[in-house]
């Protein structure tokens, strides 16, 4: 995937815009990366397991784990927030206040109150974070081309891949020699979330004009977001169809997680280093390679077509992780991430742009608000299914808890075959959808 170059005068704002924004989106990421959900998750897990009873901790893995996905219950009420406003202003204000989330984390005590604390304070901060990201896709609808959309949005994954797996190892090597310094991070991460702001503030975004105008249009005196949630999802059979198979795709997807932080820690016994590189650095280091032909690929498909493809990477991932913990081969667990990370690389494009697939001009964000709150749904759900299934077989049989990871093969193959469904039942109207009525 070439990088946007500015060789014609349409080019030019767009990759204006690219440029700027690069830098607000790799500031911002370093700034988040200290309570991303596997850093933050591996942390807590290995610093408190000492100190806390297992059923806590294992609550505690479940909830940080799934924080990406659950703290998008909240992200109809941000699209809301920022619907007929200024979209970059809105995006600073999420960053700030995940700043401000971050701080109180940073001064727990290591008892059970202190790890209480420490959850709250990063799932505050995500729960911003989400804001952001929902924002920002409605954001991208008036700044970059919807032919183009899959390439900008590719580049800013890989951004976003390097910056956490930067942050991600360095952090890890901070913790194996003194995990004290995790106050500092977080405090650091407080700072270039600040700044990050400023510079989102500064994004050209010559469109956006025309984008809140269409949103006031609308005329809508009081925000229902759960009302026009079951609205649009009544309204729109295929985009409902869609949102069915993601839920029970993700869903095996999301039970996962903590699944697999615990056998990084119990089955293959990993200290903070191996822990993060394990669950966050080596993923992001394979995203970038994988997210440019993901990207060429989802411009040229309709979103349906692309899960098609894309979602068979998780089913496989989710076997490989079934049996690399149940043998405890350690290299078929990196083999097992590696391929994860692949399907992650995919799910990043699909998940952010493919709603777009199905919303009308105007209704960007709404559709999008839909989406992140269903991912939230099955984020409040299936990580602590996740967590008290491997739990479960783990005290029936001792070294045997990634049996858990049955649960998510089955789920991801359910969803495969719904999508497949979907296919067949929107043949009429699943391609050719991308880009109607935009500008």
């Amino acid at each position: 995937m070439t990088q946007p170059t500015a060789n014609t005068s349409e080019a030019a704002t767009p990759v204006e815009s690219f440029r700027a924004e690069r830098k607000a989106t790799a500031t911002s990421v370093v700034g988040i990366s200290p309570v991303d959900g596997n850093v933050a998750t591996v942390f807590a897990r290995i610093a408190w397991e000492s100190v806390v009873p297992t059923p806590l901790l294992d609550a505690a893995v479940a909830v940080l784990s799934g924080a990406p996905a659950w703290t998008n219950l909240a992200s109809l009420w941000w699209a809301e927030s920022a619907q007929g406003k200024p979209k970059r202003d809105a995006i600073a204000r999420q960053l700030r206040w995940a700043a401000l989330a971050m701080i109180p984390a940073a001064f727990v005590p290591y008892t059970s109150w202190g790890l209480l604390l420490f959850v709250l304070g990063c799932a505050g901060a995500r729960l911003c974070w989400g804001g952001m990201i929902t924002i920002r896709s409605t954001l991208w609808r008036c700044m970059y081309p919807a032919k183009e959309r899959g390439r900008y949005a590719g580049w800013m994954s890989i951004i976003t891949a390097l910056t956490l797996a930067m942050a991600g190892a360095t952090s890890g090597m901070l913790l194996e020699r003194d995990h004290q310094t995790f106050r500092i991070i977080l405090l650091v991460g407080a700072v270039a979330l600040w700044l990050g702001s400023m510079l989102y503030r500064r994004i050209p975004a010559p469109a956006e004009p025309k984008l809140i105008e269409q949103e006031r249009a609308e005329h809508r005196p009081k925000p229902r977001p759960w009302r026009d949630a079951i609205a649009i999802l009544q309204k729109d059979r295929g985009f409902s169809r869609y949102m069915a198979a993601m839920f029970v795709f993700g869903s095996g997807n999301l039970m996962a997680m903590p699944i697999i932080i615990q056998v990084i820690r119990e089955r293959f016994e990993q200290g903070y280093f191996g822990g993060i590189l394990l669950g966050s650095t080596l993923p992001m280091l394979v995203l970038p390679f994988a997210v440019p032909r993901w990207a060429k690929f989802f411009d040229r498909v309709h979103i349906l077509r692309y899960r098609l493809v894309h979602g068979w990477f998780f089913v496989s991932a989710n076997v490989f992780l079934l049996t690399a913990s149940l043998t405890g081969t350690l290299w078929l667990l990196f083999l097992a991430i590696s391929i994860r990370a692949l399907a992650m690389a995919g799910g990043s494009i699909g998940w952010t742009l493919g709603h777009l697939d199905y919303a009308p001009p105007g209704q960007a964000g709404r559709y999008m608000g839909v989406h992140v709150t269903l991912t939230g749904l099955r984020g409040l759900v299936a990580p602590g299914i996740g967590a008290l299934a491997y739990r479960t077989v783990e005290v029936a049989q001792p070294g045997q808890g990634g049996m858990a990871f049955i649960l998510c093969v089955v789920l991801s193959f359910a969803g495969m075959l719904m999508f497949r469904r979907s296919v067949q039942l929107d043949a009429g109207d699943a391609t050719g959808r991308r880009g109607e009525g935009e500008s």
